[in-house]
């Protein structure tokens, strides 16, 4: 399902018509066409050995307000930014019927766009963390939207403590029985990208934010063998909090991945094909597709959610 929650937010219609094989972006044809099925429909491109079953094989989830979709994107414009969010169930938790663990928010203020990525903890004693990672996701990304719009300075560790807060505050909404906040553990990742291409953010836990050029993607703000190899997690950990800035070249890209996809972009492989698939924007559809590629030993969620600046038309 293709949900078009920045549509609604006032950004922009995410998508064109539907896409092919060889989907087309706003720098033109996609890199190479893709497999497709015996109907013409495009399928999961395989880097390495392939893997079966597929994940449609799975079992089936449950739905419940303490799951989320196995499957979520979308997409919209603001100014001269352009949105690009996905995310899909990894096959370890969809081989028995288990739910997407991470999760994203996206939303407008003044000239900026702020994205949110979240990834709930994968321990025995978080056995909510589904409901963390929403709820930190849209809580991060509404504080942040309200920073803006005040024109009042961000500070990091406030912002997490807000978000620990509506975590404990809320996950009784939607938790029955017992539960505590370990059992709501997430990692938590945001930015603001603003019309004139600079960006702040904040990072709790072990996402990764990336600036994507024509070069490639490059780590932002800290060697990605660094301190953000942590699983520091709200609520708490507000004082493991790391904040990071910079700007972004027309034409460039900053992304926003869960621990799910950078795992696997440490392959040279994986790394070229999602540089060659975005070297454009995508349509959201496709930006789904691209992050639905099967490799062997990924089995995590994975989550991206990419702002491409494009104050003019610019093609690498």
């Amino acid at each position: 399902m293709i949900r078009r929650s920045l549509h609604r937010l006032g950004l922009g219609d995410p998508d064109g018509p539907g896409v092919t094989g060889t989907q087309a972006h706003e720098g033109g044809q996609r890199a190479a066409p893709g497999p497709v099925s015996e109907f013409g429909r495009p399928l999961p491109v395989v880097l390495g050995e392939p893997i079966t079953p597929a994940r449609e094989d799975a079992s089936l989830s449950v739905t419940s307000w303490t799951t989320q979709s196995q499957i979520s994107a979308d997409g919209g414009t603001h100014g001269p930014l352009t949105v690009r969010a996905a995310s899909v169930c990894g096959r370890k938790h969809a081989s028995h019927g288990g739910t997407r663990e991470d999760s994203y928010a996206l939303g407008r203020a003044q000239d900026c766009v702020v994205v949110t990525v979240a990834d709930g903890v994968g321990s025995s004693s978080a056995r909510y963390s589904a409901v963390g990672a929403r709820i930190a996701a849209v809580e991060a990304c509404r504080l942040g939207m309200e920073a803006v719009d005040n024109n009042r300075g961000m500070d990091a560790a406030d912002l997490c403590r807000g978000v620990s807060a509506a975590m404990s505050a809320r996950a009784g909404s939607f938790v029955r029985g017992g539960w505590d906040e370990q059992s709501l553990a997430t990692t938590l990742a945001m930015a603001w990208v603003c019309s004139d291409g600079s960006f702040t953010g904040l990072q709790v836990g072990d996402g990764r934010i990336y600036r994507l050029t024509e070069g490639g993607f490059e780590p932002n703000g800290s060697d990605p063998d660094g301190p953000y190899d942590r699983t520091d997690s709200l609520p708490g950990s507000e004082n493991a909090v790391r904040k990071f800035s910079g700007r972004l070249r027309p034409g460039s890209a900053l992304v926003v991945v869960t621990d799910g996809l950078s795992g696997a972009m440490a392959s040279a492989e994986v790394s070229a094909h999602l540089t060659r698939c975005w070297a454009g924007v995508p349509t959201v559809a496709g930006f789904l597709h691209d992050v639905s590629f099967q490799r062997r030993g990924e089995s995590d969620d994975r989550t991206a959610v990419g702002v491409w600046f494009k104050p003019t038309a610019v093609d690498w």
